[in-house]
């Protein structure tokens, strides 16, 4: 039985001395988006909401038309975000629209560990058009 116990021991999950060090968790970075929305005349949208692919809200523009999007987590970030006129008619009606793969720059190198480092995607600028009724 003495010879069989560090295979058992291994099946039910309990470290060998000699084993490979052991790390929990998954690979993490910081991430940090920001720009701003604006129509075809290049003024800046109040009220327009970011979102993911989800449709979970990330932020709501300001009067300047500008968002800020920082959060920590997984490693790779999904590079598609959407933005919606939830205002109604306040600040004029605009079409949905979207930024795809949006490329980013690392700004802060990782700890050779599990935190990749800091990235971001910054000045970026989206164009909304207006939603004509027909």
């Amino acid at each position: 039985m003495k010879k069989y116990s560090k295979y058992l021991l291994a099946l039910l999950g309990f470290a060998l001395p000699n084993s490979c060090k052991m790390m929990y968790g998954c690979p993490y970075a910081d991430w940090t988006i920001s720009g701003q929305v604006v129509n075809e005349k290049d003024e800046p949208l109040e009220g327009i909401q970011v979102t993911d692919r989800w449709n979970n809200p990330l932020d709501t523009t300001d009067v300047k038309g500008e968002f800020l999007l920082k959060s920590s987590g997984i490693h790779e970030y999904e590079s598609d975000l959407y933005f919606n006129d939830v205002d109604g008619e306040k600040n004029g009606l605009y079409r949905r629209d979207s930024l795809q793969n949006i490329s980013f720059t690392q700004v802060k190198p990782g700890d050779k560990g599990w935190y990749s480092g800091a990235f971001e995607a910054v000045d970026l600028k989206v164009v909304m058009k207006e939603d004509k009724p027909e």
